[in-house]
């Protein structure tokens, strides 16, 4: 509800870092270049939130332009 209220659009993509990766990264100092396999759901988690921030770029501008003129 929470979400909603925020208007938060959802993404289906999501990176999901397992715990030994997270260690890795956290306390081994190694980088997301030593993680290739991360790659391919960072670059779907991205593409998916830049179509959602065009989209609603476009649908905010077409309701504000609803309300000046109303």
């Amino acid at each position: 509800m929470i979400n909603i209220e925020q208007q938060i659009a959802p993404l289906r993509s999501a990176v999901h870092i397992g715990g030994a990766d997270f260690l890795d990264l956290l306390i081994h100092g190694k980088s997301f270049a030593d993680k290739p396999h991360l790659v391919p759901g960072v670059q779907a988690m991205l593409e998916e939130l830049a179509w959602w921030t065009r989209a609603l770029k476009q649908a905010r501008s077409v309701d504000m332009r609803a309300s000046e003129a109303a």
